[in-house]
């Protein structure tokens, strides 16, 4: 009868043994972790090109915590066809089992050949910066520390 005790006891103290440790988040790819940088206004630059991301593509791209200026750029290589909605729009948000409590920011519209402010303020996690509007699906991953 003394043995039931120590067995609630190993079971409570190791979840993990039992497959219920909580959500494990997926590792980062294996990128390279760069310093974004800054034009000579400070601001951020992030390009988008026929609805891909063009800027920060293969790494992963480390922001400053806190407020930040990022200046979104649309540019086209191809006319968009006739009729086609060519403004895209981004939106970053956290990754991983922390989604909830980073905050998230989507971006107004922006037309193609056009650029614009996009004022964040970030607390330290894992985003997925991606685009939300016209995009090809692309994203890229910011680590915030």
């Amino acid at each position: 009868m003394r043995l039931l005790p120590l067995v609630a006891v190993l079971l409570v103290g190791c979840p993990a043994s039992l497959g219920d440790g909580g959500p494990v988040d997926e590792p980062l790819p294996s990128l390279p972790v760069v310093d974004a940088a800054t034009d000579d206004n400070g601001h951020f630059p992030i390009d988008v090109v026929d609805g891909a991301m063009a800027t920060w593509p293969d790494r992963i791209t480390r922001l400053p915590r806190g407020p930040s200026e990022i200046l979104l750029r649309n540019g086209a290589e191809h006319p968009p066809e006739e009729g086609a909605y060519s403004a895209i729009a981004l939106w970053i948000r956290g990754r991983g089992s922390r989604v909830a409590y980073l905050p998230q920011f989507s971006s107004r519209p922006l037309f193609p050949q056009t650029m614009e402010d996009w004022s964040v303020d970030l607390k330290p996690g894992t985003y997925e910066l991606s685009v939300t509007l016209g995009g090809t699906g692309s994203s890229a991953i910011v680590l915030v520390e």
